[in-house]
């Protein structure tokens, strides 16, 4: 599958798990979290480990370190929303809406708009094929692992460490 196609359909379906997060109940938003989370960080590894090196120059690099950033910021929006009993908090929503804000910002004003064009400009059709198997591959083994419950049980052992 051409990587470009592949990119732009999990931005849309990260963008609509964060709309589900929006209009869910605080009973299934626990649930949402953590889908959305594992979308997003499978999402994010994969973009950190394959597609930031193949387009990377000197030129580009303090944009894509930005879009590094940028998936920081991802990460610790979504850990505060997951903080034990931030469902119940009546600024839930809000966050909520910062992060769909955050990932509209990144996925089409910054890597659909600048990256995935220069993308398109340095490979083939095929090399975007390529590509695009080696992000699917990638992925699929990233999803299976349920990565961001990792993230979050780290950041929680983490802060309890310190506690003690």
């Amino acid at each position: 599958m051409n990587a470009l196609t592949l990119i732009v359909q999990q931005h849309r379906d990260i963008e609509t798990a964060a709309r589900l997060l929006l209009v869910a109940d605080r009973d299934h938003r626990p649930h949402v979290l953590r889908v959305l989370g594992d979308l997003l960080e499978a999402h994010m590894e994969m973009e950190e480990t394959i597609l930031y090196p193949t387009v990377r120059t000197r030129r580009d690099a303090k944009a894509l370190d930005a879009y590094v950033h940028d998936h920081h910021d991802v990460r610790m929006c979504l850990v505060r929303l997951m903080h034990a009993g931030f469902v119940e908090s009546p600024t839930f929503l809000d966050e909520a809406a910062r992060l769909a804000t955050l990932l509209h910002e990144h996925a089409r004003e910054e890597e659909e708009a600048h990256l995935l064009p220069l993308l398109a400009a340095s490979l083939s059709e095929t090399e975007l094929d390529e590509l695009g198997d080696e992000i699917a591959a990638l992925y699929q083994e990233l999803r299976q692992h349920q990565p961001f419950r990792s993230i979050v049980a780290e950041a929680r052992d983490h802060a309890l460490q310190r506690v003690d």
